[in-house]
């Protein structure tokens, strides 16, 4: 049987859509708690209040884009009615953020413009988050430009007290919408929002507070790769675990971004059988029988699909498909056993370590469940004997990294080994 050289890399890139797994869109008013000052009105112009587009209250502003229940306010001062206070402040606590990651906050923001402006340099809307009580952290604020009185409210970027960014001010009061990630995981989520506006027309609104992130990881992939043999392209792929899976699909484009671009083509006829739940290894192969165009480079995708119809996307794997007769030898492969870090769980440091059968180059490298690299510990020659390496569980700039699980991949000649450790302080 002739083999021909394959170009194969393996990419630990999963790429799904995000899920939506908390919500505050004001309808029922019973998630949050007020912290500072009170809810309430004053029968005229000056209110910290949750409302349904001015229905039974005495607001003056209107705001572009609400529909239904939203919270706004105008003129909060102590004097106003009991317990109004400048600054005021929303509270959400207790958000569940277990096996969370990728946790993107968005929120719509709006300030309806009166003339000659109504924003002072004291004035301000802020967002907070705080992770497992650890302390409130800055996710979103917006200031006026540093202008003493009467401008307009901008996102502060920097959080240096002048606003910069995106105005929220507008004449007909349009809701902005704006998203910022929350870096790091644990288990309970809080958030705050506080405003301070305390004079004439200095108003705001707020509406439609969402928390997305990735879902939970339905397959860990430990190997994926491609050869091509007497004319027949042949994926093979093993995981290490599955949960919940359906089936694979398998798609393949002329380009790394083709997927990403939807330009893809998916080249399976029926769905490839998963194993449903496993915490065994299973193998799988296809063969691609579509045409194929000698001296052509493909990129090949696998998808996942679980039993609740949500996909997760492996790869890109590419392959250069060789000239008529076109003969080159294979890399060298080294067989790798024994591969474990201890200890598992970790902190702060762990040794990965693992038996050479032979002699060569090893590259080991440290990923993010994301699959973006985090370090790579080692690239070099290894001798036929076990091999340790610690790692300290900092990234490459030598910054500590957040708890988590961490993929690491070894990677000798067209052979590649994935495992999993998990960094908990």
């Amino acid at each position: 049987m002739k083999k021909l050289l394959l170009l194969v890399s393996l990419m630990l890139i999963v790429s799904y859509a995000t899920a939506q797994f908390w919500t505050e869109d004001f309808e029922t008013g019973t998630q949050y708690t007020v912290t500072l000052g009170a809810e309430g009105e004053d029968g005229s112009t000056d209110y910290f209040i949750r409302t349904d587009d001015n229905v039974g209250h005495n607001i003056n502003m209107s705001y572009d884009g609400v529909s239904g229940y939203f919270f706004t306010g105008q003129d909060i001062d102590d004097g106003g009615w009991s317990g109004s206070t400048t600054p005021s402040q929303l509270t959400w606590s207790g958000i569940n953020i277990s096996d969370k990651t990728n946790i993107q906050f968005s929120g719509d923001f709006g300030e309806d413009f009166q003339t000659p402006g109504d924003i002072d340099d004291e004035d301000y809307l802020l967002v907070e988050y705080q992770i497992d009580g650890g302390g409130w952290n800055n996710l979103i604020a917006f200031e006026n430009d540093g202008t003493q009185y009467n401008t307009d409210f901008w996102e502060d970027t920097n959080f240096d007290g002048d606003g910069e960014g995106t105005t929220i001010t507008s004449a007909d009061g349009t809701m902005i919408p704006f998203t910022k990630s929350i870096p790091g995981t644990g288990s309970s989520l809080d958030l705050r929002f506080t405003a301070s506006v305390d004079s004439g027309d200095e108003d705001f609104a707020i509406d439609n507070f969402e928390l997305t992130a990735d879902p939970p990881t339905a397959v860990t992939l430990s190997e994926f790769t491609a050869e091509y043999v007497s004319g027949n392209l042949v994926l093979y792929w093993t995981t290490q675990s599955e949960t919940g899976n359906l089936g694979w699909n398998i798609f393949r484009g002329e380009s790394e971004d083709a997927l990403i671009l939807d330009i893809a083509m998916k080249i399976n006829t029926d769905l490839i059988p998963g194993a449903g739940n496993s915490s065994e290894p299973n193998d799988y192969s296809f063969i691609d029988e579509t045409v194929t165009v000698p001296g052509t480079t493909y990129s090949y995708w696998i998808e996942s699909l679980n039993y609740s119809g949500e996909t997760q996307n492996h790869g890109p794997i590419t392959l250069t498909i060789p000239e008529n007769n076109q003969e080159n030898p294979d890399p060298p492969d080294l067989a790798i056993n024994d591969i474990h870090n201890y200890p598992n769980p970790f902190s702060p440091d762990t040794q990965i370590s693992f038996m050479m059968s032979e002699h060569g180059h090893v590259e080991v490298t440290v990923y993010n469940i994301k699959g973006q690299e985090v370090i790579q510990l080692y690239n070099g020659y290894c001798s036929k004997d076990r091999f340790s390496i610690n790692w300290n569980g900092k990234d490459k700039d030598g910054n500590e990294i957040n708890s988590g699980v961490y993929p690491y991949i070894i990677k000798s000649g067209s052979k590649t080994y994935l495992r999993k450790m998990i960094l908990s302080k």
